[in-house]
């Protein structure tokens, strides 16, 4: 399969904003922190605790007065959409809306790909298009004239054209994505993951559920092999627009790629176990050294690394040995990106971690971090959701559930209104197991990912990761139709 022509990218364009952020300053600082489980741990004893690294991007306001070609980096998208015959009627009327909103927010540097499919993939942009007014005029009456429910579903072969769309180009922009959405599932359960395998390692693969028939499990397995995208349950015909609109916020907000968290401890401190959705290096622990990686990050985003470190026993010292042992520097991280409206690497000045090792310990020093708490339970909620999706039984799946809304109120951080949002949404019952489980795996992934999609009023919890920047785009969206 190969796009039937090339729209190049604008390279002169894109050598106009980076001379332009170059000169301006700009940049996309990600701010690093760290922290420990405890501020010390008693020298005489080995231990086992937990650590975290948090990163911060900016919110990023854009002035009126911004020139609109610099104003944010080009993106590449296709999207992959059903046309199968369960799609007729206000699902395909409300599909075609947002198709049509999503090329109205794109400029003439960025370029758009439309694949539909049933039973048969159709290429209905004809390969990528540059978002000027003629090739959006075009590409709307396709949308509106050519894009019919039609036969069964093969989501197969609508992912693979639009895998080749992006291998075939010889240009790119910086920010590439792919967006899927369907509302049923295959006439026979399949493996797609030979096909997401080719997907480019900086293409992001977003996948929506529409209704009640998708199949949310497969959804999610592309999301996560189509380098740790999004998946996204839609449950009402109004939420299609407002799905792609927070998606769409997300690309068009891109800040940082090809991240590299450098977390390196010294002497016989080793990690013992990471507890990230991300990939890491080496996967065989534990080690001194630990590398996590991460596609992208968009403005006003954060993400929080937690791994669990071995604390050796050391010698005991003397009296005036200890002072030094007070201010211990026992590691340090340091984080480096490319920074894509720029076109620059950078890197971040080392973080340290400090551990207090001594043989008398004040309370203080041995009180559980709450920041590292809070965000053991997000991660064990992850966890506790992901079994509970894996679990066929219905009634042993809300055990697993109910379980850790037990450990919730037993932990440091249980008050939290965060955590109370856990609870809150652990403990909802749902009308039938498919919202059940739909639901679930849209929150488990945003709670694993730290990255915000839309949410149902039954998933209050996830509302927290959405950015500012996806609620004005929602906002916009929604105003559009009115």
């Amino acid at each position: 399969i190969s796009a039937s022509r090339k729209d190049f990218v604008d390279k002169t364009n894109l050598q106009e904003i980076t001379a332009q952020a170059v000169s301006t300053g700009q940049t996309a600082t990600i701010t690093v922190s760290t922290m420990l489980e405890f501020k010390g741990q008693l020298s005489q004893r080995q231990s086992n605790i937990y650590g975290l690294v948090s990163l911060q991007t900016p919110f990023y306001r854009q002035s009126s007065k911004t020139n609109k070609l610099s104003s944010r980096v080009p993106i590449d998208l296709v999207c992959v959409v059903d046309q199968s015959a369960s799609m007729s009627g206000a699902k395909m009327f409300l599909l075609k809306k947002t198709l049509v909103y999503i090329t109205e927010q794109l400029t003439d540097l960025d370029r758009l790909a439309i694949v539909s499919f049933d039973n048969h993939a159709y290429d209905r942009s004809h390969g990528f298009l540059q978002m000027n007014e003629r090739n959006k005029y075009k590409l709307n009456m396709v949308i509106n004239d050519e894009i019919e429910d039609g036969f069964s579903t093969n989501i197969g072969c609508g992912l693979e054209m639009a895998i080749e769309l992006f291998r075939s180009h010889d240009t790119k922009n910086p920010v590439r994505a792919l967006f899927l959405l369907t509302d049923g599932k295959d006439d026979e359960p399949q493996d797609y993951s030979h096909i997401i395998r080719r997907l480019p390692q900086d293409v992001v693969c977003h996948t929506f559920g529409y209704g009640a028939d998708h199949a949310a499990s497969l959804l999610v397995q592309l999301a996560e092999q189509g380098n740790n995208g999004t998946f996204t349950f839609i449950d009402t015909d109004d939420a299609v627009g407002p799905a792609f609109a927070i998606a769409l916020a997300g690309l068009l907000t891109c800040v940082a790629q090809n991240i590299r968290v450098n977390i390196e401890f010294y002497g016989d401190y080793k990690v013992t176990h990471a507890h990230s959705a991300y990939t890491y290096e080496p996967e065989q622990l534990p080690s001194s050294k630990i590398t996590f990686k991460l596609n992208n990050l968009n403005a006003d985003e954060k993400r929080n690394l937690m791994f669990q470190l071995q604390v050796p026993e050391i010698e005991d010292k003397s009296s005036s040995q200890n002072q030094s042992i007070l201010n211990h520097v026992i590691g340090h991280v340091s984080v480096v990106y490319d920074d894509p409206k720029r076109n620059l690497r950078f890197a971040t000045r080392p973080g340290p971690f400090h551990l207090i090792r001594a043989s008398n310990l004040s309370a203080d020093d041995l009180q559980v971090n709450y920041q590292i708490d809070l965000q053991r339970n997000r991660i064990e909620t992850t966890l506790a959701l992901r079994q509970a999706m894996d679990e066929q039984d219905y009634g042993r799946s809300l055990e697993l559930l109910k379980a850790q809304v037990k450990n919730i109120k037993s932990s440091v951080s249980g008050e939290d209104p965060f955590c109370q949002q856990l609870i809150k949404d652990l403990e909802y019952r749902y009308p039938n197991e498919h919202a059940y489980r739909s639901t679930n795996y849209n929150i488990c992934r945003q709670h694993a990912t730290e990255r915000g999609t839309y949410s149902s009023v039954t998933s209050s919890s996830a509302k927290v990761y959405n950015s500012v920047h996806q609620f004005h785009q929602m906002d916009h969206f929604q105003s559009q139709r009115e």
